[in-house]
């Protein structure tokens, strides 16, 4: 079946900028159908007459600024990806773009960083064939967080004693607050050479004060507000998150690799399971189907295709894509069960996190509830075996055993 062609809509109420976008994007014009409104009225106008798949918008505008105009697209369009390409830099107004949109880019542009982060967005959308579930992930502005940690992160954020390092250690344990920020602090508007790879890093990039805007009146977090059932299943996520994210580090460092992965690495791992995060608060009825499935015995792989339509690694890596995140945390979410999808294989992010997920305890939503079914077999022996790893798994395991002493399964 032929892939349609993806619809483009680019918004800015400079002609000459919108010219300069449509020489940039020339040698595009086979892959992407490309529309240019002048401002936003002329926008609006257009997301009237047809569907499009992306919004490209620019901040700064009369009448009606990006932020204002893609809040606006978001209601009449959930599953259209939003994002705003602007030079307009003022604190204020990014915090606004934070909700509506999924990417905020800086111009000037160079055309083929331009062309590459819209393409990977575009990518993404087509790699996940369900409509509904990229109608569910697109329209999502946050994700829950549980109460008590909220309520620990205003009390260290109010403390006299305040710092970047202590906000930053009640952060870094809970996966919708670790997403979300990062999310922020990896949009082009803060200009870092590389990419920040951990709470702690985005902390001290934002200030104490920007993130107790961002907490208390921008929209990035969200503070859970349901069944305490619930609740109890989002600290059993952020729980078994933090120990595969201390794993997978803990595997980072004795793989050698540099600094900066093995912080990517624990931030892999902290944010390898989003996507159950995201079914748990968004679709906990089908959450209850796949358990079903899997106490009848089905693999959580069947449960998931036959429920879903997709896995919690396809949903997680979709939204992470969606908010900008670097390619390499992309893919050890998207193929930490199976890393051997993953092209050129290689000693980095991805196998930490396997080794980790591989070696952990079955995740408590999914482990089976009959004690005849094993669990599932998630090493993948000749992966690991190409990599000549196989002979350190008997220290990881170890290792593994003790890093969840604490009952996380």
């Amino acid at each position: 079946m032929t892939t349609p062609t993806p619809r483009i809509l680019f918004v800015d109420d400079d002609r000459n900028i919108l010219q300069g976008l449509k020489r940039m994007l020339y040698s595009q014009r086979d892959q992407w159908e490309m529309h240019f409104a002048t401002g936003s009225a002329d926008a609006l106008a257009a997301m009237d007459r047809a569907r499009y798949d992306m919004v490209v918008s620019d901040m700064r505008m009369p009448d009606l600024d990006g932020a204002d105009l893609l809040s606006l697209i978001e209601k009449q369009s959930p599953s259209t990806i939003r994002i705003i390409l602007s030079g307009y830099a003022k604190d204020n107004s990014i915090l606004r773009t934070v909700a509506p949109a999924h990417q905020y880019m800086a111009k000037p542009c160079d055309p083929r960083s331009l062309i590459a982060i819209l393409d990977r967005a575009l990518a993404l959308r087509r790699s996940l064939q369900n409509e509904g579930l990229r109608h569910l992930v697109t329209s999502l502005r946050n994700l829950p967080t549980p109460p008590t940690i909220f309520s620990e992160l205003m009390r260290a954020i109010d403390s006299p004693t305040a710092s970047a390092a202590t906000v930053a250690e009640v952060i870094g344990r809970d996966v919708a607050m670790t997403a979300a920020l990062m999310k922020m602090t990896n949009s082009a508007f803060f200009s870092t050479h590389s990419a920040v790879a951990s709470p702690l890093q985005a902390v001290r990039l934002l200030g104490l004060e920007t993130v107790r805007a961002l907490l208390l009146s921008a929209g990035l977090f969200r503070q859970f507000s349901g069944s305490s059932a619930t609740a109890s299943l989002l600290d059993t996520i952020n729980r078994f998150s933090l120990h595969l994210g201390m794993m997978a580090h803990s595997i980072a460092k004795d793989l050698s690799l540099d600094s900066q992965a093995c912080t990517m690495a624990f931030s892999a791992g902290m944010l390898s399971h989003i996507g159950t995060l995201l079914l748990v608060d968004q679709m906990p009825h089908r959450v209850l189907q796949v358990q079903a499935h899997i106490k009848g015995g089905q693999t959580l792989e069947q449960a998931e295709q036959n429920n879903l339509g997709a896995s919690y690694t396809e949903l997680g890596a979709y939204l992470l894509g969606l908010w900008g995140f670097d390619k390499p945390i992309l893919e050890a979410v998207m193929y930490q069960n199976h890393p051997d999808r993953c092209p050129a294989p290689a000693i980095n992010i991805l196998t930490c996190l396997h080794i980790a997920v591989g070696l952990a305890p079955e995740f408590p939503l999914f482990a089976p509830a009959r004690a005849d079914l094993p669990p599932e077999p998630y090493l993948n022996e000749a992966y690991l075996d190409s990599l000549a790893l196989t002979p350190r798994l008997a220290k990881w395991r170890l290792r593994s055993q003790q890093t969840f002493m604490e009952g996380v399964a």
